[in-house]
């Protein structure tokens, strides 16, 4: 849909859904996940039809997963802690099969 200017028009949401034939619901699913780029006009959300073209062509992208501080503190203290012996992996077993 190009404009006299020689620039491509933006869509609203509900275009943009029906472009890509969800519902309104799931499109700003998709927005809200970073899955789909937005132009922010004021107050006012906008999809540029190229980024749809991308998102239909390569699938939702993921973003990259937040580190989570209190697992990556656990990992390092699991990588520092020393190996357990034969006889402690052993009564470490037997506690925790008696508590089941």
């Amino acid at each position: 849909m190009p404009a006299t200017s020689g620039r491509t028009r933006l869509l609203t949401k509900p275009e943009a859904a029906a472009d890509l034939g969800v519902s309104d619901s799931t499109l700003r699913r998709h927005i809200a996940a970073g899955e789909i780029s937005v132009v922010r006009i004021g107050r006012t959300v906008r999809i540029d039809p190229v980024e749809l073209d991308r998102f239909v062509a390569e699938g939702p992208r993921s973003a990259a997963p937040e580190p989570d501080p209190r697992r990556e503190h656990i990992l390092a203290l699991v990588a520092r802690a020393p190996r357990l012996t034969a006889d402690q992996a052993s009564r470490i077993s037997d506690v925790l099969r008696a508590s089941s």
